[in-house]
């Protein structure tokens, strides 16, 4: 098994998980539907970030170190209360871009989306 490097920064209290599904519809002269279900469902997960903005460049040179969403990597799920980890889920960015807000060169606020990759 590959060892995949590990995404396990903290972010802040509040993040959005969707589930995903793709389902193909055919529609018949008739008006009835066929629908098929093309892959199993996965997650996305958009994280916000608010840091002093030293500590942004290490979550920028791992985003840097992945190619945007070339490379796949773990993302550790972690409770927000205790800290404990929850679940290790294989994902890559959503995106290839990654903008930052920088206030006075001190904090940085942005954003992250990872989506779960699909184990074959």
């Amino acid at each position: 098994m590959l060892a995949y490097p590990v995404f396990d920064f903290s972010f802040n209290r509040d993040y959005t998980q969707e589930i995903i599904f793709k389902t193909t519809v055919v529609q018949f002269e008739n008006g009835a539907e066929q629908r098929g279900s093309k892959t199993l469902p996965r997650r996305r997960f958009t994280l916000q970030f608010e840091k002093l903005k030293d500590k942004t460049d290490t979550i920028w040179d791992f985003f840097i170190a992945r190619k945007g969403k070339f490379e796949p990597f773990i993302f550790r799920k972690r409770n927000k209360i205790t800290g404990n980890v929850e679940e290790d889920i294989l994902v890559r960015f959503d995106i290839d871009t990654l903008s930052q807000q920088a206030f006075y060169d001190t904090i940085a606020t942005f954003g992250l989306t990872m989506i779960e990759v699909i184990k074959p």
